[in-house]
């Protein structure tokens, strides 16, 4: 592939990488990357398919010591591609004493997730 590059409309194009998309890709933000199913993500060789996590509420806490005692975490809006009604964009989290909102991106740098795709157990 040296001196070879892919382009759209004359110029060279944004491409990007991921080992798992979760079964489906996100919209890469150039008309020639929408959001797609990706069927071939689930098959059973692929170990970051599905994951879990756990969140300590407490670590919540710390980061956000004006909630108080975390009481919920409502998540707000996702993107609407695949399970769960896709990823999550914005969340809220609910204490005993203030909300605050945040990112699904926001929330997955603060805490390691593997993706903003995820449901709250």
């Amino acid at each position: 592939t040296r001196g070879q590059y892919l382009a759209y409309a004359g110029q060279p194009a944004f491409t990007q990488f991921g080992s798992s998309s979760g079964g489906w890709t996100t919209d890469g933000g150039q008309a020639y990357l929408p959001a797609q199913a990706d069927p071939y993500d689930g098959w059973a060789g692929n170990p970051v398919h599905d994951w879990s996590t756990t969140v300590d509420e407490r670590v919540v806490e710390r980061r956000y010591p004006a909630l108080g005692d975390l009481q919920t975490i409502k998540i707000t809006a996702r993107d609407g591609n695949g399970d769960y009604g896709g990823r999550v964009l914005s969340m809220v989290l609910v204490g005993a004493k203030s909300r605050q909102a945040i990112s699904g991106a926001t929330f997955q740098a603060l805490y390691g997730l593997r993706s903003t795709w995820f449901d709250l157990g």
